[in-house]
């Protein structure tokens, strides 16, 4: 390689590992975020844009609680802080990204359960399904397609509704995100 080569490729590499670490920045302190402005999460300890790994690209430590049941407002709040990294993307950047995967997994998971198993759902209320087995190879599910089809339409209402929310709350206080993500970029880390 020619001494401008290397210089070039090192100079493409920086600017992409900045750029991520620019976009991680703008994730994380917006679940931080939602976390304070919404009153039924867990209080907020740390937040890292330090990878972990492929699969943790930074994190949000959370005190931990140890309440086993839990209401349906503090689940909607749980839903809104694990979208703020999403929305965050939308409004920050103009698009989105790959980087909220696992939040958007837990999302789905936690919406699911929501309707189907805490009976939580408009159509299913009082009714709680057991748990899908797909892990263990079974496909059966104890309600009909058409039930399927509410329950799906009932998901992604909830999930758009808090979605939207988590909008709102960002958008409202955009200039503390503004600074928190600064303080990252030059820190990495918030405790």
């Amino acid at each position: 390689w020619s001494t401008w080569r290397r210089g070039r490729w090192r100079y493409l590499w920086n600017h992409q590992v900045e750029s991520q670490k620019v976009q991680r920045a703008d994730q994380h302190p917006h679940h931080a975020i939602t976390s304070w402005f919404l009153r039924h999460c867990s209080p907020l300890v740390k937040v890292s844009i330090i990878p972990r790994g492929q699969a943790a690209l930074g994190y949000a430590q959370y005190l931990q609680s140890e309440k086993y049941i839990r209401t349906q407002a503090e689940i909607l709040d749980t839903l809104c802080m694990a979208l703020g990294g999403r929305a965050a993307e939308e409004l920050v950047f103009g698009h989105l990204s790959t980087g909220a995967q696992d939040d958007l997994q837990r999302v789905t998971q936690m919406a699911y359960a929501q309707v189907t198993q805490f009976g939580f759902g408009d159509e299913t209320r009082h009714i709680g399904f057991p748990q899908s087995r797909e892990s263990q190879g079974l496909h059966r599910r104890p309600y009909s397609d058409a039930t399927a089809r509410r329950i799906d339409m009932q998901v992604k209402e909830l999930v758009e509704q808090a979605y939207g929310r988590t909008k709102e709350l960002l958008t409202e206080h955009r200039e503390e995100l503004n600074r928190i993500a600064e303080y990252l970029i030059e820190h990495e880390v918030m405790s």
